[in-house]
């Protein structure tokens, strides 16, 4: 009946106006400001927690929404965003009436053709998620054992994600009986076949699932003998924090197999025995009292990696979680690191030839860290895969672990590593008995060691080569970019800007090791600074390396300033440079220069020519990686352009920069000076949109002017139309737009199927039925099926408008990342076009 009525509404145009009437704002200029009927994006406000109760309403009301699948995971913002309420109440009473759990109680009733109707897909999608509310409602209110045929496949996939609260209400609510094969599956995907075993956020996972499994069996022997590992993990891994609870879980996953069984059938590699250390297997006990000594420390949740004690039994506890951690693996994949990790760190020694061979073939140059971290420069030397071949340009992203980090600075061990390798380099480049061409290539090593980001071994370094009489060769330009600011926060530019009174938010980062690097190897290297490389590095590479800049403001503000009036050159593409914007005055006269040539050469054109180098037309900005930002647009606006449009000298054309919120800033702050400008074409439908309701742009655009209404079908503003669902604005264009192109419907169809606006198909298949031909129809259903999984569009297409694709062939979902909707829907689908 709802389904009738909705549909009703929207098929009577004259109701749908008067609806609109009510609901739209009196003046549109800005594109992020939605109304109640607009906002339908499902993902969009799941994600954001301000947008929660809104979801909330429209999921209880069962309003029309837009669930895209942008992520590997279907539905997971939904899933993901709604888990247990804070209190966590265990009471079911109480729990039942929370507001998460009416969340998910509505959202599996009033989009139902979206989770129950493959109601298995939608408890693995909860498992991935590891969303026990969703879980529960679902038990609650709905008969599985009579709807999900696969309960005992889907219990033994909660165990082996590591969904084990899952599994424990699966165990509680039904009985679930499991024989050999099914432990023998989940042991062999746990510790054989599991595909995604160099994970490390798997292996967190993978820690629940062991310990949760072994309670109930444990793998057999034979198993056991043919284990690829345990918990594989990288300690080195920088993308992933290893904590002391990581290591302490994963020791007490390898405890509770049972040590005998581990040490009796293990196939530890070559390497464990090799190295005769004393790594222990600590029992359950034992772990138990680790875990109080750490949670007493408050150490669980700190990083094994750059921790190192004065306290000895401190140092011995993390030996003890280290090393048991990381021996059961019988791959090379992780054992490498983890294995020279341990040796560095924790013993005397350092691994032979044999291992540091071994490792740097298998692993190639990312290894080339662990050979400088031993000290055994000459591995370099004889290594086949190193010899005769050029390190090349390393860049922060790319570089291997850097191992000497996890050293105390003050400590013997780390001063001793240190000085040994470059002590090798030092001997490679001043003992007369080596011929100059076997010597390596010291530039490459200067690279890799700043790449280190090692305050004390690049100073040393530097220092000791300078000493020894041994000449460091020129870096080139662009080596600043090889300074590691990944210990550098994100950081507005605009938080630096007019900061001429003081540098106080300079030196919250001037202690920080990044800033102490530049300033070595600016000091150091200064004749091959190039403050252009540099100036722009915030914008094409990262934005905190205009700390660097602030730091040379503030720091060495005679240099600065000499090198803008003698070495900068202002270009048109360093107007996307903030550090610029907010540092207005210093380039006041670099960025007039840049608009008066421009303005210069627009006297000379055809104003309404969009290829004419017009004001700030002549940047190439297709490829669209460079976004003008407001900000710096209004500052650019209030300082250059409107002195000079007041003085009568030039106009100013809105150019397609990514700036469309250029237009609605100066629609909104100076409306009486919009009619002086000249609207780009790439703007100027959007700038007609923005401006206000549909009756003043019927009135400025003439229903004759097919170029003005052929700007509205331009992407950005067709797609803002679609959206929202403007009617009348979308009536408006179709009926007097008598050039409108396959490829413009197109468009809309793409986008009906990507905002799952059915209400909009509604209207065209109401008024405009010609729309929608044959092609048209098969990209919508493509779309709708492959790509967005608009359930909603593919209904109305099927069972309103008819549509039977010529073809509908079977898709294996598990094998095809673009199957967007439940598989048992997509039979649906099938069975309606075979009726």
């Amino acid at each position: 009946m709802k389904e009738e009525l909705f549909f009703s509404v929207y098929r009577n145009f004259n109701i749908n106006k008067i609806i609109w009437g009510f609901v739209k704002s009196e003046f549109r200029t800005l594109n992020d400001k939605f109304n109640y009927y607009e906002i339908i994006d499902a993902n969009l406000m799941a994600r954001m927690k301000c947008y929660h109760e809104l979801l909330r309403y429209k999921v209880k009301n069962g309003d029309l929404l837009a669930f895209n699948f942008e992520k590997t995971i279907p539905f997971s913002d939904i899933f993901y965003n709604f888990k247990d309420d804070s209190n966590n109440n265990n009471n079911d009473n109480n729990e039942r009436e929370s507001e998460n759990y009416k969340f998910y109680l509505n959202l599996f009733e009033n989009y139902s053709n979206y989770f129950l109707t493959d109601i298995n897909e939608t408890i693995k999608i909860i498992i991935k998620c590891n969303c026990l509310l969703a879980f529960k409602v679902l038990v609650n209110e709905y008969d599985l054992e009579g709807d999900c045929k696969d309960l005992k496949e889907l219990y033994i996939e909660s165990i082996i994600v590591g969904s084990t609260e899952i599994s424990d209400y699966f165990s509680k609510n039904y009985q679930l009986d499991l024989n050999e094969n099914d432990y023998e599956l989940m042991w062999k995907s746990l510790l054989i076949n599991n595909s995604s075993s160099n994970s490390n956020s798997n292996s967190l996972l993978k820690n629940k699932s062991i310990q949760y499994l072994s309670k109930l069996k444990l793998p057999t022997a034979k198993l056991i003998q043919s284990a690829q590992h345990i918990v594989p993990f990288n300690i080195t891994d920088t993308n992933f924090h290893i904590t002391f609870q990581f290591l302490l879980d994963t020791c007490y996953s390898i405890s509770s197999l049972s040590i005998k069984l581990l040490k009796e059938n293990f196939k530890f590699n070559k390497f464990i025995g090799l190295q005769n250390k004393k790594i222990e297997i600590l029992d359950k006990l034992e772990l138990d009292e680790i875990s109080e000594f750490l949670r007493e420390k408050e150490l669980l949740l700190k990083s094994p990696i750059n921790f190192e004690s004065e306290i000895e039994e401190e140092n011995e506890i993390f030996r003890k979680l280290v090393g048991m951690s990381i021996i059961f693996e019988s791959n090379n994949n992780n054992l490498y690191k983890n294995l020279f990790f341990y040796d560095v760190k924790f013993d005397d020694s350092h691994l032979g030839n044999e291992f540091i061979k071994d490792g740097l073939s298998n692993e190639g140059f990312e290894n080339i860290w662990t050979i400088v971290s031993s000290g055994n420069f000459k591995q370099i030397l004889i290594s086949s895969s190193f010899e005769g071949t050029k390190l090349g340009r390393f860049i922060p992203s790319t570089k291997g672990p850097k191992l000497l980090s996890i050293f105390n600075k003050n400590s013997t061990r780390y001063q001793t590593l240190k000085n040994n390798f470059i002590q090798s380099i030092i001997e490679n480049h001043t003992n007369p008995n080596i011929d100059p061409s076997n010597r390596l290539c010291l530039l490459q090593f200067l690279e890799l060691i700043i790449i280190s980001n090692d305050l004390n071994l690049i100073n040393d370094f530097i220092n000791r080569l300078d000493e020894n009489g041994v000449d460091l060769p020129s870096l080139p330009m662009d080596f600043y970019q090889l300074i590691d600011i990944g210990s550098l926060p994100k950081v507005s530019p605009s938080s630096f800007s007019n900061n001429n009174n003081n540098n106080n938010n300079n030196n919250n980062f001037i202690d920080k090791d990044p800033v102490k690097i530049f300033d070595i190897i600016y000091q150091r290297f200064k004749s091959n600074f190039n403050f252009n490389y540099l100036i722009e590095l915030p914008y094409v590479v990262d934005n905190r390396y205009s700390i660097f800049l602030d730091h040379l403001k503030y720091n060495y503000e005679s240099e600065y300033h000499h090198y803008i009036s003698t070495q900068f050159q202002m270009h048109k593409k360093l107007l996307f440079c903030d550090f610029i914007f907010d540092n207005y005055k210093d380039f006041s006269s670099h960025l007039e220069m840049v608009w008066s040539n421009n303005s210069s050469n627009n006297n000379n054109s055809n104003n309404n020519n969009k290829n004419d180098c017009n004001s700030l037309n002549c940047i190439d900005n297709s490829n669209g990686l460079y976004s003008f930002k407001l900000k710096n647009f209004i500052i650019l606006f209030e300082q250059i352009i409107l002195p000079k449009i007041n003085r009568g000298e030039t106009n100013f054309t809105f150019t397609p920069l990514r700036c469309e919120r250029a237009i609605e800033w100066v629609l909104k702050n100076y409306p009486e000076q919009i009619e002086r400008f000249i609207i780009d074409n790439e703007l100027y439908g959007y700038y007609y949109y923005c401006r206000g309701d549909i009756e003043r742009l019927k009135k400025d655009i003439r229903t004759d002017d097919q170029h003005s209404l052929s700007m509205l079908l331009q992407d950005g503003v067709l797609e803002l139309i679609i959206k929202r669902s403007d009617l009348p604005c979308l009536e408006f264009i179709l009926e007097n737009y008598n050039q409108l192109q396959q490829n413009h419907i197109n468009t809309i169809m793409k986008l009906i199927s990507k905002f799952n606006r059915v209400d909009v198909l509604s209207f065209i298949y109401t008024y405009f039925p010609k729309l929608l031909n044959q092609e048209a129809k098969l990209l919508l259903f493509n779309d709708s099926l492959y790509i967005f999984g608009s359930i909603d569009t593919l209904e109305y297409l099927l069972q309103i408008i008819g549509f039977k694709p010529t073809k509908i062939e079977g898709i294996n979902r598990e094998s095809s990342p673009y199957f967007k909707i439940p598989t048992t829907y997509y039979q649906l689908i099938t069975s309606i076009y075979h009726s």
